[in-house]
């Protein structure tokens, strides 16, 4: 039986983007449904600053919000 257990998070902010580390850390893993690399990279993705959670790109602040409202 494998255990899995969520590491802590540690995020790199290649386009400079304002943003609270630890609402987003929070966000990454309410989003996905099993543990995330412990290295998390934001990027631009169009326009906006993203982040790659499992195979979907989402950005930051879509992923926040939704996270806020939980939906």
């Amino acid at each position: 039986m494998t255990i899995k257990t969520q590491k802590t998070i540690n995020i790199k902010n290649s386009c400079n983007c304002n943003v609270d580390y630890e609402e987003l850390k929070k966000a990454i893993i309410w989003y996905s449904n099993s543990p995330v690399q412990s290295v998390k990279k934001i990027y631009l993705h169009g326009k906006y600053p993203a982040v790659t959670i499992g195979k979907d790109k989402i950005h930051i602040h879509r992923l926040l919000m939704s996270y806020w409202l939980n939906t």
